[in-house]
């Protein structure tokens, strides 16, 4: 095996163990494209309608693909490419002989077309209808949850929340310092070091808990 076919046997096996891995731990969880999430088990969808009334109707995340921030050139097609190119390389070389130059022109086609044919199945067939993440669906400003641990005057108690379709929790203070029982509904109004910042579900649609809480944001 000369130095070219070794070049070509080392794209193949790094780009396949590479992509392979890549589906399978990433599929578990969903993987990113390009800067896009994509969510391989199913769809996510809006945890609470009470976000919007907080937001003035901004969702955090959206249902249907985007292709805004998928480029041609990522790390699955380059990984895609390194696989195709080293294995057409490999035949091409020892099998059939092809001199290096023949060889390696022939590979980078074949390795362009493979990038080309996996760009177009995660355009086309796996970006449609997969959830393309935001900033928003990390932001727990906004949320409605219960406490799951009551908040004293001025401590700090749990409080459980639906945000880009999972559930989580933090550390919650009152907004005005009071207490609060344990199961209250209430709404995240601030975020501030991995405290979230409460208020009364009840309140803050009353028509004087709104300015409270836009003052909290």
């Amino acid at each position: 095996m000369d130095l070219l076919s070794a070049m070509f046997l080392g794209c193949f096996v790094f780009g396949f163990v590479a992509v392979l891995a890549s589906f399978l731990l990433g599929g578990l969880h969903g993987f990113h494209v390009g800067g896009v999430h994509l969510d391989l088990p199913g769809q996510h969808v809006a945890a609470h309608g009470a976000h919007a009334a907080v937001h003035g109707g901004d969702v955090g995340h959206h249902g249907g693909g985007s292709d805004e921030g998928l480029f041609p050139i990522n790390p699955t097609t380059v990984l895609t490419f390194l696989t195709w190119f080293g294995g057409a390389g490999f035949i091409l070389r020892n099998y059939y002989g092809l001199v290096a130059l023949l060889s390696l022109a022939l590979a980078a086609l074949i390795g362009l077309a493979g990038g080309a044919i996996v760009f177009w199945f995660l355009l086309k067939v796996m970006l449609p209808g997969q959830t393309v993440m935001l900033q928003a669906d990390y932001d727990p400003v906004g949320s409605v949850g219960r406490l799951t641990m009551p908040i004293r005057p001025g401590g700090v108690g749990e409080v459980v929340y639906r945000r880009g379709g999972t559930r989580r929790s933090a550390g919650a203070r009152s907004l005005d310092g009071r207490a609060l029982d344990k199961g209250a509904e209430v709404v995240i109004a601030r975020y501030e070091r991995g405290l979230a910042y409460v208020q009364p579900w009840d309140e803050f649609v009353s028509r004087e808990g709104r300015p409270s809480a836009a003052e909290g944001n």
